[in-house]
């Protein structure tokens, strides 16, 4: 992984060397509120002096000031000092991967030349349009829906920073309006429809095709345990072993996976607070764990392990899906697997239940994504207590 930065105001590691001189020199690098690394150094006669020396130096220094906006100042000038205040923070990578390449790929080539007073409620809208059309850079498309809500996200703590630096006196972004595209019905997978994709994928293992053999073991076990639990598929590739416990039938969610600049690793923290649980699951995942337990040989790492023991990357597995699932189910992705999960557990025991399975904040939001509405509702034996009584005498109209 990359080195996490010094804290800002930090002093590094010290090096002492001695010189050709006699005396001993203290070097270490600090970083300032600037976000800058900057080397500071000490001579005296002896090491220890040396090393006081350097730290009484740190100590009471004034440090240079992070530049100061001003409403003349480009849009990427502001979008780079946020950035470098992002990369410090405690954010998520995954957060952090986001908002660098909304910056990178869509706010600084189309408005970072704009000066900060420049920028209107109305120009941010427009800019809004554009990131939600996609467009080809390249070979490579870019932009969409999400991709506009990001960059408004990001946008707007950029402002949100200069109004605190007194560049600007408002927002504008916050002002900005996006167009908001129809909901769309949620689509659960059911029972019948999961077991023959089941049978599919089954089948496919069977074909004998040029490259590497088929390996539908391992895209079954990974299916039967999204259809036992309702996990993002990042969560289930972060299990561990530990994670799992074959003899009361119970799993933790405590991580999931990320791609970082060093490759695959396991992000000690679920995506939200809420996304960290402890649940049981079914019989038959209980069974396809166990199997995968005794067929592993290292019990202490990661449940789906590549054959080097390390985590797997969740494009390869979504690359391995869709070989597997076949043409007749080329639309179904692992996240159907999650929407038929939620839509089980809310026809059972309610919304509430299904959201604290999916682990969501809310309610509203397992609603709203991931539960199929139910074409028809049955609450006659409800309404029922209403209906007239018998004593009541209907009476006919008049005329007659």
């Amino acid at each position: 992984m990359p080195r996490e930065p010094l804290p800002l105001g930090g002093l590094g590691t010290i090096r002492i060397d001695r010189l050709p001189n006699g005396h001993w020199q203290a070097v270490a690098y600090t970083r300032d509120k600037d976000g800058i690394r900057r080397r500071m150094k000490a001579t005296a006669p002896t090491r220890a002096k040396a090393r006081t020396l350097l730290i009484a130096r740190h100590t009471s220094r004034t440090p240079p000031q992070a530049k100061t906006l001003n409403g003349s100042t480009k849009l990427h000038v502001a979008a780079k000092k946020w950035l470098d205040q992002v990369e410090s923070s405690d954010r998520k990578y995954a957060t952090k991967r986001i908002y660098k390449n909304v910056v990178k790929t869509h706010i600084t080539p189309l408005i970072g030349a704009l000066l900060l007073r420049e920028i209107t409620p109305s120009q941010v809208q427009e800019f809004l349009s554009v990131v939600a059309k996609p467009r080809k850079i390249g070979d490579k498309t870019v932009g969409g829906t999400t991709t506009a809500k990001h960059c408004k996200v990001a946008l707007s703590q950029i402002m949100t920073m200069c109004v605190l630096d007194g560049a600007v006196t408002h927002n504008s972004v916050d002002a900005a309006k996006m167009n908001k595209n129809p909901q769309k019905s949620v689509t659960a997978l059911s029972p019948e429809q999961i077991q023959e994709i089941r049978d599919n994928v089954r089948a496919w293992g069977t074909v004998r095709a040029p490259g590497p053999p088929r390996n539908a073991t391992l895209m079954l076990d990974f299916l039967d345990v999204l259809t036992g639990t309702g996990c993002r598929p990042g969560e289930v590739l972060a299990l561990r072993w530990e994670d799992v416990d074959l003899e009361n039938g119970t799993i933790r969610i405590t991580g999931t996976i990320v791609y970082t600049e060093a490759g695959v690793t396991r992000q000690e923290t679920a995506k939200t607070t809420t996304s960290i649980r402890w649940f049981k699951i079914p019989e038959f995942t209980v069974q396809v764990l166990r199997l995968r337990y005794m067929r592993t040989a290292d019990k202490s790492g990661p449940v789906f392990a590549t054959r080097a023991g390390t985590y797997f990357q969740d494009s390869n597995m979504r690359r391995l899906w869709r070989s597997a699932r076949g043409e007749k189910w080329a639309h179904v992705s692992f996240a159907h697997y999650r929407k038929a999960v939620a839509t089980l557990i809310e026809r059972a025991e309610g919304m509430a239940a299904a959201a604290d399975q999916l682990g969501h904040s809310s309610p509203e939001i397992t609603r709203r994504y991931y539960v199929e509405r139910a074409e028809m509702v049955d609450f006659s034996a409800v309404v029922a207590a209403m209906a007239p009584s018998e004593s009541s005498p209907i009476v006919a109209p008049s005329g007659s």
